[in-house]
This record gives C-alpha cells, sequence and structure tokens, in this order.
C-alpha cells in the first residue's frame, strides 16, 4: 500500500459502539472511541516520504481484536488514464 505524502493520513472503519479503537503507525499512536452509530475516524499526522516498509495495527478494546497491514510506504499516489500508449 502507498499512503500519500504531506497529507494527513485518514484512517477510519466500524466497530462496537463505545468501543475505543487504537492505530499504531510510523511511531505514533493515536486513539478515539466508536460512536453510538458504530463508526470511528482518526486522522494520522502527514508523514515524508519513505521506501521504508512498515506495519499498521489497528486494535480494538472488545474482544481484543487486532487488524494489522504490512508492506506500507508513503510517497505520492498516482492515478492515470488514457491510450495503451500512454
Amino acid at each position: 500500500m502507498v499512503l500519500q505524502r504531506d497529507m494527513p493520513i485518514p484512517v477510519w472503519g466500524k466497530a462496537e459502539a463505545g468501543a475505543t479503537i487504537t492505530v499504531e503507525f510510523a511511531n505514533s499512536e493515536k486513539s478515539t472511541v466508536v460512536g453510538s452509530n458504530g463508526k470511528w475516524r482518526i486522522d494520522l499526522a502527514a508523514l515524508k516520504a519513505s521506501f521504508e516498509p512498515r506495519a499498521m495495527v489497528v486494535s480494538s478494546s472488545v474482544k481484543q481484536e487486532v487488524i494489522q497491514i504490512l508492506d506500507i510506504v508513503v510517497g505520492d499516489v498516482w492515478i492515470c488514464s488514457g491510450q495503451s500508449n500512454m
């Protein structure tokens, strides 16, 4: 996965209302409480470009659930379309 450099990094999802969600990435950690609608969002600070693969860990206080996303780098994200000779 490539995350856009120099821009805040939004991470969001759904979980059990009232649970505490913690996101760890690039030596930083942020937490939030899930709203009554089951939705949550955390905005991580902007990062400089780095080709070093990192892991993001998202954990919930309910049922001790953990999601780990590996091989994330920070850089430029490009979306291109056009002819096959592009």
